[in-house]
């Protein structure tokens, strides 16, 4: 369900037998549509591991293979055994599928067009693709927030910027008033002068802040600090044009 969720178009499997142990190793291809679905999916296997970047692929390694993604494509590949056949395959594979999304007949990677949330992170703000993640729904585990674009903040923990682009100014307006009045019930709402709305986490002290800017509803979650948190999203709202995005 949650690849459907994710943009879901197609799966394609194979399994391969070594010739030398027979160990084997089990292949699956996702084409999850767009970036924003592959994102998505990985994000979810990638929590809390390091994730490697080779040739524009990311990655992690398992004990029997690897899981990562490229464009709009997600892939896991599992062998029955840790063996030197299995780790050998699963790196040739990895740097295999360095050619996905490869159409010679399409536009270069740079002229495709990419969600406007990814693009501010990405492009505008320089944040590496392995340190962007993308939520399809229940964000913040409010049911009404979907569609959100996160990326670390860079303030050395936890902290994360985040990004969702609405359809328009007024469905950004009625969101941002939606997570205000939700976040009342663990947070401590902080009088500001600054036009974002500001709150500190009853029990954890962490800071966290919303501010909207046309079609773009944007801010930082588990900040350190007031100051910290004034940074992050000044850096946001630079790269914003007029109309929010």
């Amino acid at each position: 369900e949650k690849f459907i969720k994710q943009g879901f178009v197609e799966l394609a499997f194979l399994r391969l037998r070594s010739t030398s142990d027979s160990s084997e190793i089990a292949i699956e291809l996702f084409d999850q549509g767009d970036l924003g679905g592959s994102l998505g999916i990985f994000s979810e296997h990638a929590a809390g591991r390091a994730v490697d970047q080779r040739d524009g692929v990311s990655f992690f390694t398992t004990k029997v293979g690897a899981i990562g993604r490229k464009g709009r494509y997600f892939f896991r590949i599992a062998g029955d055994r840790q063996s030197v056949d299995v780790t050998d395959k699963s790196a040739g594979l990895v740097a295999a599928f360095a050619q996905l999304d490869r159409d010679p007949a399409a536009a270069a990677p740079d002229e495709r067009p990419v969600s406007a949330g990814f693009a501010l992170l990405n492009r505008g703000l320089g944040i590496a693709e392995a340190d962007i993640q993308f939520e399809e729904g229940n964000v913040f585990q409010y049911d009404f927030a979907q569609r959100f674009w996160f990326a670390d903040a860079g303030a050395g923990n936890d902290a994360r910027l985040f990004v969702h682009i609405a359809d328009s100014a007024t469905d950004a307006e009625d969101l941002m008033t939606a997570m205000v009045g939700e976040h009342s019930y663990e947070y401590d709402r902080l009088d500001s002068d600054a036009a974002y709305s500001l709150f500190r986490h009853r029990y954890l002290g962490s800071y966290f802040a919303v501010a909207r800017q046309g079609h773009t509803l944007y801010g930082v979650e588990k900040s350190p600090d007031p100051a910290t948190t004034a940074a992050a999203l000044e850096r946001l709202s630079r790269h914003l044009g007029d109309d929010g995005r």
